[in-house]
């Protein structure tokens, strides 16, 4: 057991993932664009760290704490993988550039739309407010152009 443990400590690389990782999910919550929903799974993590009742309890040494560190990993891993893509890409690209947190820029979302009506007199685009008939149809869209 000593041996494999020495072994995983030598390889800098696993140990500096797992900061990365810890990293990337901490500034995924901080996310707007990320779901409270998948905001949820690294709490419910914490909470079981926190919480009295353990799969494996914590007065056996070691294997207590061992399962609440991998409770916390596979929490970390799990919310990393639902977060969206977008999100995932920007901030791994922030954190490898040395970037500070900064949100997502909103212009990536933007819908542009234009709303054609098609009336009795033929297809309309502007003066939607002065149109009676889908000022009488649709009142609260009307009363938006006042």
């Amino acid at each position: 057991m000593a041996i494999r443990i020495s072994s995983w400590l030598s390889r800098p690389w696993s140990l500096r993932s797992l900061l990365l990782q810890a990293r990337l999910a901490f500034r995924l919550l901080r996310e707007p664009r990320v779901p409270m929903v998948m905001k949820a799974v690294p709490l419910l993590a914490l909470l079981y760290v926190i919480s009295p009742v353990d799969f494996v309890p914590d007065f056996i040494p070691g294997l207590g704490q061992l399962d609440d560190l991998g409770i916390v990993l596979a929490a970390l891993e799990l919310f990393v993988r639902l977060c969206p893509g977008s999100a995932h890409t920007y901030h791994r690209e922030a954190i490898t550039q040395r970037r500070r947190y900064s949100p997502m820029t909103p212009t990536d979302d933007v819908i542009d739309a234009e709303l054609n009506l098609v009336t009795n007199g033929g297809i309309t685009t502007d003066c939607v407010d002065k149109d009676s008939m889908f000022s009488n149809s649709f009142p609260f869209l009307a009363a938006a152009n006042n």
